[in-house]
């Protein structure tokens, strides 16, 4: 893979790590950090040996990236992804929503369920609540002509492992979710289930 086709393959992995975070956020390639435009705050660039180097403006940089186990190849792209989301949390404080946005990147997922597959579409991502004990992602379901809404909190306590283990136990919660006849509802996760709750003052 040539230099040039390596950067237009992180860039793809960027644009897949800001749709599954749902924040809104842009990261750009190559440029000095004080060109990135509209104060903006993030940039990668692609360097030696398929690493790549992370920065957000006033916070510093991390690398990861590399070569693939055959010491040829890049990595995958899932692998780039969650090393890219991992880099991301790494620059972020515990306080900001991006951190929580970045440990369960909900966007754009595709979930199976027994009426079809469905298209995450996240309106708000980790809003701090309660607090700041739980997140409140406000999710939309699509499956062609149908949806589903879910107002989801979830306790910070629970998303403390890696990206792809916080995502497990939720996506089963989903799949059951969208496995029933209900078309919106509001819950909490609490120990491995659903539990229905009323309203909190950050979703309004």
């Amino acid at each position: 893979m040539t230099a040039v086709e390596y950067a237009d393959y992180i860039t793809e992995v960027s644009q897949a790590v800001s749709s599954a975070v749902a924040t809104g956020m842009t990261f750009h390639c190559g440029l000095i950090i004080d060109d990135v435009p509209n104060g903006e705050e993030w940039t990668f660039e692609p360097t030696n040996h398929y690493l790549v180097t992370l920065r957000r403006r006033r916070r510093g940089e991390r690398e990861f990236g590399g070569l693939a186990i055959n010491g040829l190849d890049p990595k995958s792209f899932l692998s780039l992804f969650g090393e890219f989301l991992e880099a991301v949390v790494l620059l972020v404080d515990i306080w900001e929503p991006l951190h929580w946005a970045a440990k369960l990147p909900l966007g754009g997922r595709k979930i199976r369920s027994d009426l079809g597959e469905w298209n995450t579409v996240v309106h708000r991502a980790a809003v701090l609540a309660a607090e700041n004990d739980l997140a409140f992602f406000d999710i939309e379901f699509q499956a062609g002509e149908q949806r589903k809404f879910l107002k989801f909190y979830i306790p910070l306590a629970d998303l403390g492992g890696r990206w792809d283990e916080n995502l497990r136990p939720v996506s089963r919660l989903f799949e059951l979710f969208l496995s029933d006849n209900r078309n919106e509802i509001r819950g909490i996760y609490d120990a491995g289930f659903l539990r229905e709750t009323q309203p909190l003052a950050q979703e309004r």
